[in-house]
């Protein structure tokens, strides 16, 4: 992780929520224990989501739509 890519981007209801390199952060419900990604690649509300490295960039496995 490098600490220069963190930030926050507003979020409904006058909140916040963290980003890295300008992606927003979120938790799978499903994703109970570390090393665990069922979200990866799912597409729900509105969009793909998938994991981020440490550089700040989306693991997109083979034949996935490019994030965006």
């Amino acid at each position: 992780m490098q600490p220069s890519l963190l930030g926050s981007d507003p979020y409904a209801g006058n909140s916040s929520v963290v980003t890295y390199s300008g992606w927003p952060l979120y938790t799978y419900i499903s994703d109970t224990t570390p090393g665990v990604a069922v979200g990866q690649g799912l597409n729900l509300n509105g969009g793909y989501w998938y994991v981020i490295r440490p550089d700040g960039q989306p693991i997109v496995p083979p034949g996935d739509p490019p994030a965006t």
